[in-house]
């Protein structure tokens, strides 16, 4: 009867040893997810980069410009700092710095200070022609600014705006970021998975 006994418990054992789960690779998710993270973050970087170019050319356009010399009043949306920037063609330096002035809506006069870095921008729809910011500006109130250039070369143009790289540097930044980070993630996600499925089957 104990032959029987053990003989059983020796037959069950085997059986036990021999039904292991079989190993098996990691999976290659981890492949496509990547692929997917990095086309979509190309894909939302070029298309906000698409429409932060057309809204920063958009706001190019809609500079009030003026033949200097003369006086033009200048209807300002916001307060803060504004530029007084001088067009002229791409293949000429910048012409010598006029002699602006401008005032407020009230008629009090606005301090105007040199411009001392270096900003330039393509005019939109005219060939060759580039526009340099030469002064800078406080507006402390919103409404008509009478600005007045006063020795400038005749037939040169002068348009008052915003400031370029604060007003669109930062979404220039959000798309480099974007594309990066998307680059970065997804890369690793990918060399990640490659890892784990060339190291020994777990």
């Amino acid at each position: 009867m104990s032959t029987d006994i053990s003989s059983r418990s020796a037959a069950t054992a085997g059986t036990m040893t021999t039904t292991a789960p079989a190993k098996r690779r990691p999976s290659s998710a981890g492949y496509w997810l990547g692929a997917l993270i990095v086309a979509l973050a190309t894909l939302g970087a070029l298309v906000w980069g698409a429409f932060a170019f057309l809204g920063w050319r958009a706001d190019l356009q809609d500079f009030p410009r003026f033949q200097a010399p003369g006086t033009a009043v200048v209807s300002l949306t916001d307060t803060g700092t504004w530029f007084v920037y001088v067009e002229h063609d791409r293949s000429t330096p910048v012409p010598e710095v006029p002699l602006v002035s401008v005032t407020d809506p009230a008629g009090t006069d606005v301090p105007v200070a040199a411009y001392r870095g270096e900003m330039r921008y393509d005019v939109p729809g005219v060939a060759n022609q580039v526009g340099d910011a030469v002064f800078t500006f406080n507006a402390n109130q919103v409404g008509g600014h009478r600005v007045t250039v006063a020795d400038a070369a005749p037939g040169t143009t002068v348009a008052v705006g915003h400031d370029l790289l604060w007003d669109w540097g930062p979404q220039v930044m959000g798309v480099v970021a974007l594309l990066l980070g998307g680059l970065v993630v997804g890369l690793t996600m990918v060399i990640v998975t490659a890892a784990r499925r060339s190291g020994p089957v777990a």
